[in-house]
């Protein structure tokens, strides 16, 4: 009868653990699926279009802490996480050089959703009402009289 004896030699090094190939990530079944967890630096509901059939609570985000500003502006249908491959790379993996601001658009995603006719220029204004709430455009001149 033989024996079988076995030695197990301790590793003489730690392994990283490997990581995915981009051809391997988009290979991978679930990621045209797959929403990343990328946790916002800040985040928030601004009541945007006051004095345009508002108010109602516009659902933001910033990735990122860098001085180039960004914006992911998404088309009508489309919620601030398509934009996960982008907000990635600028918000998280390069977040010292960008800032990252999302948004749901009104009646997507996180905001609001008023029952009234919705239209491309209107979101642009809600945008511009985000970019005062954050810092990123100066609020405009209130309006004054004289008389």
């Amino acid at each position: 009868m033989h024996s079988l004896t076995l030695f197990l030699r301790a590793p003489t090094t730690t392994r990283k653990p490997q990581v995915p190939t981009v051809a391997e990530t988009i290979k991978h079944p679930a990621f045209p699926t797959a929403i990343w967890n990328l946790e916002p630096d800040q985040s928030g509901l601004t009541p945007v279009a006051v004095g345009r059939g508002g108010p109602f609570n516009v659902s933001w985000e910033i990735h990122g802490e860098g001085p180039i500003k960004v914006l992911f502006i998404m088309g009508l249908g489309g919620l601030k996480s398509a934009w996960q491959r982008q907000t990635l790379y600028f918000g998280h993996q390069n977040r010292d050089k960008y800032s990252v601001l999302l948004l749901d658009n009104r009646g997507m995603g996180d905001s609001d959703k008023p029952l009234m006719r919705y239209s491309s220029s209107e979101m642009a204004r809600d945008w511009i009402d985000i970019l005062v709430h954050i810092g990123w455009l100066p609020a405009p001149p209130s309006p004054s009289s004289s008389g």
